[in-house]
């Protein structure tokens, strides 16, 4: 018999924390994952990876490989800056240095997802079930109210789709525990605590824990346990503003990258209240427990303080349950989202702790009524959502089971925790079982992963046959696997693809507006190779790209086959320009905004694009001729006119013919406008001659709104547009020929004489200016935080060739140091230091 109650806590928190996962830990152990096909295999497992092997390397900072590169606080949003998971590399990285386990892979974190959850779900009854016995309630029913907040829907679904996001579960019990500290004792520590905790761990749900402190002190404020609690509130300021100094160091840098990515705002109509959403008989986020809604109907459970503020504040959140607008401001007054609801999760375990413990209080005939009370709030909510069957139908024997318990036999309160407990474990797994198969959980198999589709050893193999034989600084692969825009981290190689919520807007302005690059797939948050255009791989450091064999379309000019294996063969571009160009002619993005996008290549091959006034560049340009007028147009299975297409058939489009091939002609570049004109039109395919990509949907949450494309082709004398049937408007076509005599030129061209080297977050480049250059372009992406000195000077790092690099040049020997750090991550380390002894002093002024 264990006496001690800590360590039967800790002991019944890991049982019941592995029995909660009991479905996805028969899965893992048959090689499926609890992990979502999607952000779960795209993001979470990636970025775990990336992030885990930077930061055992000691690069905290800046990855090469994330994309076209980027700052690693701009995945702060994930795991960057991830409290619990720091602990989790911790461990690993000693498991890994004592040889204990190899160097960890995406296999190896898809199978910890369910062991780092059961830890992690342990936890979290551990913090409450503290948190709830502050708050009066004894032991044994604080750990069930613990068992109830921790084991929910919205638990299980926020690891399996969107793992980061359970860490919020953690938190949100400390600042329920610092408000309570403050009012009841005046002790600063906790809430300086949570708040720190929170800001620095993520700012996304930081900002949920906000609103909800924020609610509950006008809560507690209105409702005080005592007359004096009101005089205390004035220490809330001080504990907020110390514990968001303390968080600085992570919270300033990650609010940052999020201000400067872009995501196009949501403007579709949001309502005010949405009932499709059945909070009572169970949905995809939230199902209240129906001793909650039970308990809300016995009177003399309001006379516990507790009680009353769980209660009033979960009904609050029940509300917002029903609401998209609330769901908008919860999510940043974009797209409603729900990820607030563990929220009332917490309330309502709460109050279920509390009326368990007062139920010897209750006499048999408010039992009574407060049964006919739920029962009437059921019948309204089924009649609402007649489908959901199984859910009355578990909730009235639920129902029926308090009834012959607690007043037929006599108030058998233990055994009623056991049901409780019981059901909880099977409505928790058997809502995993839904996640499995209804939420397609159940492709994340060891087997997929394996397969050709995301991590193929043959892929991996000839990809690495590539990249060991090249020996210069910084080359890239164009391939992803399935859709996945972060197969270059899977796979280990420096890619020129990315997907996550928060990028470096400047690339993204790059693809939609400044160069029109087509992504051969529409939607926010990714990009992915270089629209088959030779120019930019040239510029960019694009020198290889794999294909499946029998699928190599539209292949680059200047790209040759170079290595190959069963199924997949690699393509080497033969006009990599070099990693630090020097050039002296200078060409303004206001002159250029006028020329098409095949004169911005141009110029970025001829010389360097600058954000400087127009009257500031060295040299003008030509337009390049626009072909259109030289073209007949006709519809095809549908009609065209004044910029209208329909097509009539089940595909159709344009066929455009030239009526004179322009001269030298290697490829032409088409732009146009494309705008499906139905709101409701699923995503659609769009074909020219052999280049394919897809459009979202317009009522999509996950379009760009960007519809001007630029799309390369082989030159042929009949471009065919091709798009399903449909209402489309398309117009404002321009037609470019490229004959690459630019490319060919630059790319003959003597290297400049530079020795190169980059390590972690710093590169150095030894480069002998001879012919008296006055810019060096680098092919890493412009974002503030990197600092640059040239012979020990400082100097002001220049966004160049519209969103990356550039510096200005000495003549004659230029030893360049650049170096990246989050941005004002100085500034805020030394207010997180001085943040953190100030808390120290407040809380030890406080402790009397």
């Amino acid at each position: 018999m264990i006496k001690n109650k800590h360590v039967l806590l800790i002991l019944s928190s890991i049982i019941l924390s592995i029995l909660s996962h009991s479905f996805f830990l028969y899965q893992t152990a048959h090689g499926s994952f609890m992990l979502g096909p999607d952000d779960g295999l795209s993001q979470m497992v990636s970025f775990r990876k990336m992030i885990y092997d930077q930061f055992s390397e000691g690069n905290f900072f800046y990855s090469f490989d994330f994309g076209l590169g980027g700052g690693t606080y701009q995945l702060a949003y994930y795991y960057a800056y991830n409290v619990f998971y720091s602990l989790v590399f911790g461990f690993v990285f000693v498991l890994e240095k004592l040889t204990i386990i190899s160097a960890p892979g995406v296999l190896f974190w898809a199978y910890a997802t369910i062991y780092i959850s059961i830890i992690r779900l342990a936890l979290i009854f551990i913090i409450t079930t503290y948190v709830f016995r502050y708050l009066n309630i004894r032991m044994f029913y604080a750990f069930i109210g613990a068992f109830l907040y921790g084991a929910s829907i919205m638990y299980f679904r926020h690891v399996t789709y969107w793992e980061f996001f359970a860490d919020a579960f953690l938190w949100l019990p400390l600042f329920l525990l610092g408000i309570e500290k403050i009012f009841r004792e005046q002790k600063p520590g906790g809430l300086i605590t949570a708040v720190a905790l929170s800001m620095f761990d993520n700012f996304y749900f930081a900002y949920i824990h906000f609103i909800f402190m924020g609610i509950y002190i006008v809560v507690r404020w209105i409702i005080p346990r005592s007359r004096d609690e009101k005089k205390f509130v004035k220490g809330f300021a001080a504990s907020i503003l110390l514990g968001a100094g303390i968080s600085s160091v992570s919270f300033v840098p990650a609010v940052y990258g999020f201000l400067h990515n872009y995501r196009p705002n949501f403007n579709d109509p949001i309502p005010l209240f949405d009932f499709s959403q059945n909070a009572f008989l169970g949905d995809k986020t939230i199902w209240l427990p129906v001793l909650f809604v039970l308990f809300l109907f016995v009177s003399v459970l309001y006379k516990n303080h507790s009680f009353r503020i769980f209660v009033f504040v979960g009904s609050l959140f029940t509300l917002f349950h029903y609401s998209p607008i609330i769901g908008s401001v919860f999510n940043g007054f974009s797209a409603p989202q729900y990820r607030f609801e563990y929220v009332l999760s917490l309330c309502a375990a709460g109050a279920i702790a509390v009326g368990l413990q007062e139920l010897p209080k209750i006499t048999v005939s408010s039992l009574k009524k407060a049964l006919i009370a739920a029962l009437i709030v059921y019948l309204a909510a089924y009649f609402v959502d007649t489908e959901n069957n199984s859910a009355i139908l578990i909730v009235s024997l639920f129902l029926a089971a308090v009834y012959f318990l607690l007043i037929k036999t006599g108030k058998s309160i233990t055994l009623l925790i056991s049901i409780l407990i019981f059901s909880n474990l099977v409505m928790i797994n058997v809502f995993q079982y839904e996640l499995y198969t209804i939420g397609g959980v159940e492709k994340s198999t060891k087997q997929y992963m394996m397969s050709e589709n995301y991590y193929s050893s043959e892929q991996r193999n000839l990809i690495q046959r590539a990249i060991d034989q090249d020996k210069e600084q910084i080359t890239r692969m164009d391939w992803i696997t399935g859709g996945r825009n972060n197969t270059p981290i899977v796979h280990d190689y420096n890619g020129i693809s990315a997907y996550s919520s928060i990028l470096n807007k400047n690339i993204l302005f790059f693809y939609y507006t400044d160069l029109k690059i087509d992504m051969k797939r529409e939607s926010v948050s990714r990009y992915n190779s270089l629209g088959d255009r030779a120019n930019l791989y040239s510029i960019l450091r694009g020198k290889y790209i794999m294909y499946e064999k029998g699928k190599e379309k539209n292949v680059p000019f200047g790209f040759e086959p170079f290595k190959d294996s069963e199924h997949y063969v690699i393509y080497r571009n033969e006009n990599v320009l070099p990693f630090a160009r020097t050039t002296s002619k200078v060409y303004s993005e206001e002159y250029m905004e006028d020329f098409p996008v095949i004169d911005r290549e141009h110029a970025m091959l001829d010389g360097v694009v600058l954000d400087v006034p127009a009257d500031q560049q060295t040299d003008g340009m030509t337009k390049t001729k626009d072909f259109m007028q030289q073209t007949e147009v006709q519809p095809v299975n549908g009609t065209y006119q004044n910029g209208l297409l329909q097509v009539k058939e089940k595909t159709g489009g344009l066929n455009i013919e030239l009526t004179k091939m322009p001269e030298d002609a290697k490829d032409l570049y088409l732009s146009f406008y494309l705008r499906n004109n139905s709101k409701t039109a699923p995503v659609f395919p769009l074909h020219v001659n052999e280049f394919e990509t897809t459009r979202k949907s317009r009522s999509s949450i996950y379009r760009t709104n960007f519809n001007h494309i630029t799309v390369r082709i082989p030159a042929d004398e009949t471009i065919n547009i091709r798009v399903p049937k449909g209402s489309y408007t398309l117009n404002d076509l321009h037609l470019y020929s490229e004959d690459y005599q630019l490319l060919k030129k630059q790319a003959a061209k003597k290297d400049p004489d530079a020795d190169i080297d980059i390590e972690k977050n710093k590169i150095k480049i030894e480069l002998q200016n001879n012919r008296n250059e006055r810019f060096m372009v680098l092919p890493i992406p412009y974002e503030k935080g990197w600092e640059a000195r040239i012979n020990g000077e400082k100097q002001a790092v220049k966004k160049a060739n519209y969103s990356f690099i550039g510096l200005s040049l000495q003549p004659g020997p230029n030893q360049v140091e650049l170096r990246y750090y989050p941005p004002y991550f100085r500034t805020t380390l030394l207010i997180s230091c001085l943040s953190f002894l100030l808390a120290l002093w407040w809380i030890r002024r406080h402790r009397g």
